[in-house]
């Protein structure tokens, strides 16, 4: 399972995975990669932080680093704090590197992602279904104020997803 989240000004995506990894969170993944084809490009943050179980065969990862990366004239940066979670990211970007495509940065700390991508902790807008709930994302550093700045917006081809930016003029 995994939360999207964006910060257009800095144009980085968070793709935040929870509980269980498995297979279907990367196949889902891959169709809104196809999705924003035509958007703008963006780094894009894999926190892994809250992973609690694994459920991806060796053989998944070396068949997905086979695959171009959405944006490829952009960081990929992986959080990755379990040893065992580590290996298999590796084994991704190996195969990545193998097929001449650069490959990801791995870190251990979320905030290390974000030196990585050259922005402080930005305020991000979580992406949700048209017809589901909008639950507006504000860093704790900025609380209420910076969620009662938020307004909604459209992201390239993301056709069924509702986008909840941070505040106008760029701000994150």
């Amino acid at each position: 399972m995994f939360d999207v989240e964006v910060c257009e000004a800095k144009r980085v995506l968070w793709i935040r995975f929870r509980g269980e990894l498995a297979e279907a969170d990367f196949t889902r993944l891959d169709g809104l990669g196809r999705d924003v084809k035509s958007a703008p490009s963006c780094d894009v943050v894999f926190d892994m932080t809250s992973v609690e179980k694994v459920d991806l065969a060796t053989e998944f990862v070396a068949r997905h680093g086979e695959l171009p990366q959405a944006f490829p004239d952009r960081a990929r940066i992986y959080v990755v704090p379990q040893d065992d979670l580590k290996l298999l990211v590796r084994l991704y970007a190996a195969y990545q590197a193998s097929r001449g495509w650069r490959s990801p940065v791995i870190v251990q700390k979320v905030e290390e992602a974000f030196e990585s991508s050259r922005s402080a902790l930005p305020t991000f807008a979580t992406l949700k279904p048209r017809n589901g709930r909008r639950k507006p994302v504000g860093h704790p550093r900025h609380g209420a104020r910076a969620r009662s700045r938020q307004h909604s917006l459209c992201c390239g081809r993301f056709t069924d997803l509702i986008v909840r930016a941070g505040p106008p003029g760029g701000g994150c």
